[in-house]
């Protein structure tokens, strides 16, 4: 296995102008994930996409060793229907579902719903989910839990999954205070958008250290054969706007902590080593940093990140072969990741 787990991502259906665009170019991307060594995709939740356990379920009749990263939100699916749908993909694919646990940024989608809480709260019910579903897909006997949140009285779930290899891997956002302590209490992985290489060591992996909890990064690559190259690719793909000026400084104010995090990192400065660039988020193309440089520049700088204990990537906007292929030469410039 390789030390480093790649996830890459399915775009929302939005992404494309029609249905048929939409389930051609999903399938391809996790086919060429399997092809070029990739874990699996993260598909996301919010209500603008479809149902990511349906999405997935098509992916998987169409790959052979891809891997669902699905976004899981409390108030969309209770944790005995979430461990139903793990306990079923798994038995009809004999195949691992990795769950990305979200507690919503966006307070509209949250209100709209009655399932409003303040941050904290957010992050307490999110534990509570996460130690149900463990005790629903690891025991063998009848499971009883009481908490702020869920309760269980007796409740026989069979079979439970067959082998310890199926059972899921728990990602989860560890960017605010409450997201790393509660990351470290329940998630096998904690997620950040990470900052430049002082900035993450500083505020994020000094944090992680010493944990059995694993790091992990969302982050996109634009990487060439020359730097110069790569620089014309990233500026014509996030090119600057007004537009997303005015995002920028309303970022600031989000109740997200990693969305103000990434706003005050940009306002501060575009790029940092020469190598992490912060455009793409400052021009509101995407939520994550871009890696930009050479093949041996960018693998350099992913380096260091696995020195600092990185153990998983989830990597934005790889939605063509040629983006396979050249995230491939970068893997190649990685010998002996940490």
């Amino acid at each position: 296995m390789d030390p480093i787990q790649y996830y890459c991502q399915i775009p929302g259906v939005g992404h494309y102008a029609s249905k048929k665009e939409f389930m051609e170019n999903s399938i391809k991307i996790a086919q060429l994930s399997d092809a070029y060594g990739i874990v699996g995709s993260l598909s996301f939740f919010n209500h603008s996409v479809l149902d990511p356990w349906a999405v997935s379920s098509v992916i998987m009749q169409h790959t052979e060793r891809h891997v669902p990263l699905i976004a899981l939100q409390p108030y969309m699916y209770p944790p005995y229907t979430a461990a139903k749908l793990i306990q079923s993909f798994t038995y009809l694919y004999n195949r691992r579902i990795d769950l990305n646990m979200i507690t919503g940024a966006v307070t509209g989608e949250l209100q709209q719903t009655g399932g409003y809480i303040d941050h904290s709260s957010r992050y307490k019910k999110l534990h509570e989910y996460v130690q149900v579903l463990r005790l629903l897909l690891e025991s063998d006997s009848p499971v009883s839990f009481k908490g702020d949140y869920y309760e269980l009285n007796n409740l026989e779930f069979k079979p439970p999954l067959p082998d310890k290899q199926l059972f899921p891997r728990i990602f989860m956002s560890g960017s605010s205070e409450e997201g790393l302590e509660t990351g470290l209490k329940a998630a096998d992985f904690v997620v950040t958008h990470p900052g430049p290489l002082e900035h993450f060591k500083r505020h994020f992996s000094d944090k992680v250290q010493g944990s059995a909890v694993q790091s992990a990064i969302r982050i996109e690559i634009i990487a060439r054969e020359s730097a110069e190259e790569a620089w014309k690719v990233a500026h014509a793909r996030y090119p600057g706007n007004r537009q997303g000026t005015i995002q920028l400084r309303m970022k600031k104010n989000s109740e997200s902590s990693w969305q103000r995090t990434l706003a005050e990192l940009a306002i501060a400065s575009e790029t940092y080593d020469g190598v992490f660039w912060m455009g793409g988020y400052m021009n509101g193309g995407i939520y994550s940093p871009v890696l930009v440089g050479d093949y041996e520049q960018v693998a350099a700088y992913l380096n260091e990140y696995y020195k600092l204990g990185v153990k998983a990537v989830l990597l934005g906007s790889m939605y063509s072969e040629e983006d396979f292929i050249h995230f491939s030469r970068v893997k190649e410039g990685i010998s002996n990741p940490v």
